[in-house]
């Protein structure tokens, strides 16, 4: 599942941020956008 590596790897990276958990929900809502988008262009 690339997604779940892309969300680890944005899990990893957000937790050494200072504002990690800002970021991680950021992070996680783009995540879904792109996830979303990804699966209605391959319908």
């Amino acid at each position: 599942m690339l997604v779940l590596a892309i969300l680890f790897y944005i899990y990893q990276y957000s937790v050494e941020s200072k504002s990690g958990f800002t970021n991680f929900k950021t992070y996680i809502l783009k995540a879904i956008l792109f996830n979303d988008i990804d699966a209605k262009l391959n319908k």
